[in-house]
């Protein structure tokens, strides 16, 4: 009965945590469109298509392959009964449809992190980690476009979290071979790493950490014996963990993805041609610290990282980290594990030649529960600190706590200790509720969120690459705003920019290029082109005017308007 009661109670707690991060995700889609979902919705139809064809190679739409999120963007237009043909609309936006499919996946993945981490590093932490995931503003940015990363690194920390169940497991085993419970971790480690790399290519760095880690971990427990029985036993084990791994990555690849189905030579063979041809390639222009250049290096990602995180974990970070290895040296290797993901996945980027500022966001989960980590660990100093000093941390209550009270003593793991620990609980669970309430009244423009322990977006703005479609909406109303003061002309209707894909998602007029600009009533600069000096026929053509509207979002400049010239 009691154990039908702990089942309860933990699903109970499943559905709130989902609830919680689905929230954000879902309220009130943004108006903007970013400059790749425009992409990815075709590419989603096009994947719709192939299926109610019949067509199963179509399925293969690009070598990223994009493969979880063209299968929700699928989904989404199938149940919205949406005809495949055409992903627009005047009444209904079906874009909206996908990004919640994306909002949807990436929910669940912050609910299954709870479970998964709950017995590896406590219910406290478990929790903390869960909110923090729900509002880090960059992973739910990034949860509410129709786009790979945020899918991808919701995929990471889940596989990385079953490694550390597997590890844990291997960890209490009898001195014989392991328990059989410990294979099924193997088994859900390798799901998850085989969905993470139909999503995204780069994410085989993780196929390669999992390796490694089981790796290392047998061959510790090999050499540790002095029989050569155990360690042959160990070599068996290592071959034994690897093959379960990779078997049900590459199975999982294969069954979500259509093209393997009738033409896999074909269709890794087209993996490869890219990863050789162009993966590799720079981009022409990534601003970073000022400058302009092909490739600014690893320190886009080191910069970025905590420009994105919030207060709350960057403090719980810095302690986490120590916590980390304090952990480790007692045999509990999760936080160690997931710091240890974060900084192979970010030197792994780095290396590459193609950068944006998005690419590192798979570490930032993980980065997320080593800060929850890290706060307990405030917390639970606070308490032997205020044993120190006399008060009574156990103290047995004599009044009784009210509902809510319980609810968030249970949560967090406390419900049955004193009255103290419950109200430094309830202290820490406030203190993400304040974070989140932050986060959220940037609604609905995340990504303009930046840390303000590091000056926020007017400094971010100086440092890091700044805009993905953010602030668009708002030129194109500013823009209808003038077209209801009396425009007639064709000229006046017509607007000048090299940010045709954003406008184009409201935009009732015409775009033209930016060599056109004579041709316009209006020239848009949106801040990623203006940061590398772009476009240079409309920049030149304004240059010492004064714009005639600028859009601003959290401190940053985002959008600069002028009037055609005269």
């Amino acid at each position: 009965m009691r154990a039908s009661r702990g089942r309860i109670a933990t699903s109970f707690a499943c559905l709130a945590i989902f609830t919680l991060a689905l929230a954000p995700r879902l309220l009130a889609p943004a108006r903007f469109v970013t400059w790749d979902e425009p992409t990815w919705a075709e590419r989603s139809t096009a994947f719709l298509q192939a299926l109610e064809g019949g067509d199963l190679r179509q399925t293969f739409q690009r070598e990223h392959p994009g493969v979880v999120t063209m299968w929700a963007g699928a989904v989404a237009l199938a149940i919205a009964d949406r005809p495949s043909e055409s992903v627009v609309d005047d009444d209904v936006d079906p874009l909206d449809g996908m990004r919640a499919a994306i909002a949807l996946l990436t929910a669940l993945a912050i609910a299954l992190a709870w479970w998964l981490a709950r017995p590896l590093v406590g219910t406290p932490a478990a929790t903390t980690a869960a909110a923090l995931l729900a509002f880090d503003p960059y992973l739910l940015a990034h949860s509410r476009v129709l786009h790979l990363d945020a899918v991808a690194a919701s995929l990471a920390l889940v596989a990385v979290l079953c490694l550390a169940r597997w590890l844990d497991v291997l960890a209490r085993r009898l001195d014989s071979a392991p328990p059989a419970p410990s294979k099924r971790w193997l088994i859900a480690t390798g799901v998850a790493t085989g969905l993470a790399i139909v999503e995204k290519s780069p994410m085989l760095v993780l196929g390669a950490f999992v390796a490694a880690v089981i790796t290392v971990r047998i061959v510790v427990d090999a050499v540790r014996s002095r029989s050569r029985t155990r360690v042959g036993d160990g070599l068996v084990r290592w071959l034994d963990a690897g093959v379960v791994v990779a078997v049900a990555a590459a199975i999982t690849y294969v069954a979500v993805w259509p093209a393997m189905w009738v033409a896999p030579v074909e269709t890794f063979q087209r993996m490869l041609a890219y990863a050789a041809e162009g993966a590799g390639q720079a981009r022409e222009a990534v601003f970073f610290a000022g400058r302009v250049s092909p490739d600014p290096g690893i320190g886009l990602y080191l910069a970025a990282i905590p420009w994105r995180m919030t207060p709350l974990s960057l403090v719980g970070l810095a302690v986490g980290v120590f916590a980390a290895g304090r952990e480790a040296r007692r045999g509990r290797w999760t936080a160690a594990l997931l710091l240890a993901w974060a900084v192979v996945f970010v030197l792994a980027m780095g290396a590459g030649a193609k950068k944006f500022e998005r690419y590192m966001l798979p570490s930032l989960p993980a980065l997320d529960v080593v800060a929850a980590v890290g706060l307990v660990v405030l917390v639970d100093a606070a308490r032997r600190w205020q044993a120190r000093e006399g008060v009574a941390i156990d103290a047995p209550d004599t009044a009784t706590p009210s509902p809510s009270a319980w609810a968030v003593a249970d949560l967090w793991g406390v419900g049955h200790v004193g009255r103290q620990a419950r109200r430094q609980a309830a202290a820490l669970a406030a203190a993400v509720a304040l974070q989140a309430a932050f986060v959220v009244a940037h609604h609905p423009t995340y990504l303009a969120w930046y840390n303000p322990l590091l000056g926020g977006g007017p400094a971010a703005a100086r440092v890091l690459p700044v805009g993905w479609g953010e602030g668009s909406d708002l030129v194109v109303a500013w823009l209808h705003a003038q077209d209801r003061t009396g425009w007639s002309t064709a000229a006046e209707h017509t607007v000048a920019t090299a940010s045709d894909v954003l406008l184009a998602y409201g935009y009732r007029g015409r775009i033209v290029a930016p060599k056109k600009w004579r041709d316009a009533g209006w020239l848009v600069v949106m801040i990623d082109d203006r940061q590398i000096g772009e476009p240079e026929e409309i920049l030149s053509a304004v240059e010492g005017r004064p714009p005639t509207h600028v859009v601003r979002l959290n401190g940053i400049d985002y959008a600069w308007i002028w009037a055609r010239p005269r």
